[in-house]
C-alpha cells in the first residue's frame, strides 16, 4: 500500500513539474520566483526518488524474507513427512 502510495507522489511531483514548465510563459530568463519554484520542484522530486529507493529496498527485504520463509516451509514439511512414514 505504501508504495502504491510513493509511487503516486512520484508522479504527482513529475505531473507540477511538467505544469511549472508550461506555465512558465515565453520570457527568455527565468524570474526569481520561477527559480524558487524549480528548485522546490527539484527536492521534491529528489524527496520522491529517495522514497521510491527505500520502498525498493524494502520490498527487496520482504521478499527476501518470504523465500527464506517458504524453503523453511519446504524443509520442515519433508521433515514431517519422513516423521509420518510408517
Amino acid at each position: 500500500m505504501t508504495l502504491i502510495r510513493r509511487v503516486t507522489t512520484l508522479a504527482l511531483v513529475a505531473a507540477f513539474s511538467a505544469g511549472m514548465m508550461l506555465s512558465a510563459g515565453c520570457t527568455k530568463y527565468a524570474g526569481s520566483d520561477d527559480l524558487k519554484r524549480l528548485e522546490e520542484a527539484k527536492q521534491a522530486a529528489i524527496s520522491a526518488e529517495k522514497e521510491l529507493e527505500k520502498a525498493r529496498a524494502e520490498r527487496r527485504q520482504v521478499e527476501k524474507e518470504l523465500s527464506d520463509k517458504q524453503k523453511e516451509l519446504e524443509t520442515v514439511q519433508a521433515d514431517l513427512a519422513k516423521v509420518q512414514q510408517p
